[in-house]
């Protein structure tokens, strides 16, 4: 989630994520693709994005759980 939080607070780009996480820009495609296995969301598309931020957004006021927070299956 800290990968998804850092790409969303920042300019939205991969390489600037991977910097300010001290990380390879691959990394942060393979977290990004884990990201989507388990919510079905894209980080890297403009809809999915404002969907995840509003989520993170809410989860953080209190008025939804983590988004992460699933049964595994």
């Amino acid at each position: 989630m800290q990968t998804v939080r850092t790409h969303l607070s920042g300019s939205g780009s991969v390489a600037d994520t991977a910097d300010a996480l001290y990380c390879h820009r691959n990394t942060i495609q393979h977290r990004f693709a884990r990201f989507h296995q388990l919510t079905g969301r894209d980080v890297r598309r403009p809809g999915d994005t404002a969907l995840v931020a509003v989520a993170l957004r809410a989860a953080r006021a209190g008025d939804l759980p983590s988004p992460v927070r699933r049964a595994h299956r």
